[in-house]
C-alpha cells in the first residue's frame, strides 16, 4: 500500500518530540517507534549521512516504515484478551 503524506519542509519535531539529533550522531543510527502523523502509525529509522564537502555537517535520512496495520491489530488483540 502506498502511503503519501507530504512532510516537505516540516520541523521534524512536529511529528517526533524527542528527536534528538546529537544522539543520532552518538550512535550513528536511531530507530523511534510508534509515531502518529494524521492518521497512520511508522516506525521511523534515522540515519546521520556525513556532507561530502563539509566535514562536521550531516544530512539526516529518515525512513518512514508504515505500521498502522501491525498496532492496529496488536492493539485489538490485547483489548480482546482484557476481556
Amino acid at each position: 500500500m502506498n502511503t503519501k503524506i507530504n512532510l516537505y519542509g516540516k520541523d521534524i519535531r512536529e511529528f517526533i518530540k524527542n528527536f534528538d539529533s546529537n544522539l543520532i550522531l552518538k550512535n550513528k543510527e536511531y530507530f523511534f517507534e510508534k509515531v502518529a502523523i494524521k492518521d497512520k502509525i511508522f516506525n521511523v529509522l534515522v540515519s546521520p549521512v556525513e556532507a561530502e564537502k563539509e566535514k562536521d555537517r550531516y544530512i539526516f535520512l529518515l525512513y518512514f516504515i508504515d505500521y498502522t496495520n501491525y498496532y492496529t491489530l496488536y492493539d485489538m488483540y490485547n483489548e480482546k484478551n482484557l476481556l
